[in-house]
């Protein structure tokens, strides 16, 4: 039996690029509002290291309906 390997783990801003990527292509179907509150889920995430958003504020509201539309689709 083999031992198993470990991946390398991606680049610790792997995930912001990527979002940001992915974004920027569809900037024009975003509203300025929707660009807003992603920047500031990105910097939440730089501040305390996940998205898990506190309860009770805007952008716990605005990041359970992104992930209900999400599911959705």
């Amino acid at each position: 039996m083999e031992p198993l390997q470990r991946k390398p783990k991606p680049h610790p801003r792997a995930w912001a690029r990527a979002s940001k990527a992915f974004h920027a292509q569809n900037a024009q179907e975003l509203s300025a509002d929707w660009l807003g509150r992603f920047e500031e889920l990105l910097a939440f995430r730089q501040r305390k290291g996940t998205f898990a958003v506190p309860p009770h504020t805007e952008l716990r509201r605005w990041t359970q309906l992104q992930r209900q539309q999400h599911a959705a689709h």
